[in-house]
């Protein structure tokens, strides 16, 4: 089976150019969701001064294309020098099942991100709220429900104060209809990952925070434009990603300008990795 997915990424990166100084290894990660347990593969770039990652999440963010360009692109360019330290960037707790309200850490964390995919979820925010009432909760629904369905979830959660909605509608067009009818800070995430989705964003009045991703963006200087052209509070996200993917997320949160929203750059997912040269 691995085989012929290194194959797979052989053939991917016959359209590229790899210096021969970086090495390219092939990884399947593993991730943990509850009771489930699902993996998706591709590729580890380790270059003289960083390492990048390249693995496209199907269902989100599916493009190898631009992950590998931008995998390559961000081990090309010197970094960007940080303007914060580690210390100063706050992390989420993801909540995405009620098993994750089964934890010791349920009432240490500020920061919680929890999955809002129907209105049975509901009642896990509340939970949640209970639980930890000084915590700052935001809901992720993926892009789940229509301007109607996506007021009717603000109102069940009226008492519990959400510091935003992520992603309610999956166009943004439908996200600047509700953005009309709410108060609610409105975060895009899955229609914010290019300049044009910016640009439709911008003219719509369709968000007030977007969620940047260093794959996603096609690697870590597009992801540095994509915050500059926006010009206004952003989350530093990630998409479920090894380690090194993640650090690389958190040198984009060092070196942006301003940071007011805890990030989503939590490695509590991650199951078994298996790494192997690609050649």
């Amino acid at each position: 089976m691995s085989e012929n997915q290194k194959q797979h990424w052989r053939d991917e990166l016959e359209l590229f150019y790899v210096p021969k100084d970086i090495s390219v290894d092939w990884v399947n990660l593993e991730f943990n969701k509850g009771y489930e347990k699902y993996d998706r593969d591709g590729l580890i770039f380790t270059g003289p001064k960083v390492s990048t990652e390249a693995t496209p999440l199907e269902g989100y963010f599916g493009n190898s294309y631009k992950c590998i360009r931008g995998a390559l692109d961000s081990l090309s360019i010197t970094l960007p020098e940080p303007v914060r330290s580690k210390d100063e960037v706050n992390l989420t707790y993801l909540v995405s099942n009620d098993d994750d309200l089964i934890t010791d850490n349920i009432s240490n964390p500020l920061f919680y991100k929890v999955k809002v995919s129907s209105f049975q979820d509901v009642d896990r925010v509340k939970k949640l709220h209970d639980l930890n009432s000084s915590a700052r909760i935001r809901i992720d629904c993926n892009g789940a429900f229509n301007v109607e369905d996506s007021l009717k979830i603000i109102e069940l959660l009226k008492d519990v104060d959400i510091e935003f909605i992520e992603q309610p509608c999956k166009t943004n067009s439908e996200n600047a209809q509700l953005r009309k009818k709410t108060d609610v800070l409105i975060a895009l995430d899955e229609s914010a990952n290019s300049r044009e989705d910016i640009d439709e964003i911008q003219h719509l009045e369709a968000g007030d925070i977007i969620v940047v991703k260093v794959q996603p963006a096609g690697g870590i200087f597009s992801a540095l434009d994509i915050v500059d052209q926006w010009g206004k509070d952003v989350v530093i996200g990630s998409m479920m990603e090894s380690t090194i993917g993640l650090d690389l997320g958190m040198k984009l949160a060092l070196s942006i300008p301003s940071l007011n929203y805890a990030c989503g750059l939590s490695s509590s997912n991650i199951g078994n990795i298996i790494r192997e040269p690609l050649y």
